[in-house]
């Protein structure tokens, strides 16, 4: 009864924060969302009830608050320098900060559950277990919170991408000449935080894991080490990439057209009216079901 509950209400979590989180227009509201979205991860960890989904569910908790914390912290570095944190009043920061820029995109990677961050570790083991308890119970439950889940990592994916493009790759609102930023005591932590994301997910079985499952009493990595492959995966996802950037530098720079700066009548467009990333998902609000999550997030 207690394992219903909980993959109910981790199924509801992860869905609702996740779309709540798409349609966010405020920096800090949309990171707590996705924040509270993998808690949905770790009560349908525990509701697998095997040692594979209770570990992965351990470890996911601490991953969370890890990159989390590191996303809130360069969510203060962007208010400070912007002077809002309305993701609609930012823009064109990449340039400006790249430290927090690189950070944030480590983070953000984490918590999408990409490899070889810890994220995707986690999330794995997670993974795994509901597939054990299909595997041992043929419950129906599990079967969806897997399904759930995956569509919660796209959400998150989705959610975040939206962030980066609209804090740091839109077109600036804010007109005013400041300065680059530089490196700072005040990113040593957030770098750290970036560090551990990587570090525990290259040697997730090496370290975190053994250790959880000590506390635990759970022998899991002996079985699930020998498959934990995470840069295998990673260099795949890099590859891909690379094709894509040879095919664009070789067949398409060359006869790429002339960019230059749009105008109306004579007269330079103001920045504020180009679309920010905020609304990358405009048409989703279309859907009537999704209204109910929408409605009130349309600013």
């Amino acid at each position: 009864m207690i394992n219903t509950v909980l993959y109910i209400l981790g199924i509801a979590i992860v869905f609702y924060a996740g779309l709540k989180a798409l349609f966010a227009h405020d920096l800090k509201k949309a990171l707590g969302l996705d924040s509270f979205s993998q808690l949905g991860y770790v009560m349908i960890g525990i509701a697998a009830a095997n040692d594979l989904g209770v570990t992965g569910a351990v470890f996911h908790s601490i991953n969370v608050v890890i990159y989390a914390s590191g996303l809130f912290l360069v969510q203060n570095a962007l208010k400070k320098y912007s002077g809002s944190s309305d993701l609609d009043n930012m823009g064109g920061l990449a340039k400006a900060m790249p430290w927090s820029f690189a950070i944030a995109l480590v983070l953000a990677l984490s918590m999408s559950g990409l490899p070889p961050f810890n994220g995707f570790a986690s999330k794995y083991l997670i993974y795994q277990g509901l597939i054990n308890a299909m595997l041992a119970e043929g419950s129906l439950l599990a079967i969806a919170a897997l399904a759930a889940l995956i569509f919660g990592s796209a959400l998150t994916l989705a959610s975040l991408l939206k962030i980066l493009h609209a804090a740091f790759f839109s077109a600036a609102r804010n007109q005013t000449a400041k300065p680059q930023e530089k490196f700072l005591p005040s990113h040593l932590l957030p770098v750290a935080l970036a560090a551990a994301c990587l570090f525990l997910g290259l040697y997730a079985f090496r370290l975190p894991i053994p250790l959880i499952e000590s506390a635990l009493n759970y022998p899991v990595s002996a079985v699930i080490s020998v498959r934990w492959r995470p840069l295998i995966a990673f260099f795949l996802i890099a590859a891909g990439f690379a094709l894509a950037a040879v095919k664009y530098f070789v067949f398409f720079k060359k006869s790429a057209v002339r960019r230059d700066t749009p105008f109306v009548g004579g007269e330079n467009l103001d920045p504020s009216i180009f679309s920010s990333g905020t609304d990358f998902y405009q048409t989703l609000r279309e859907i009537p079901v999704l209204k109910l999550f929408i409605k009130q997030d349309k600013k």
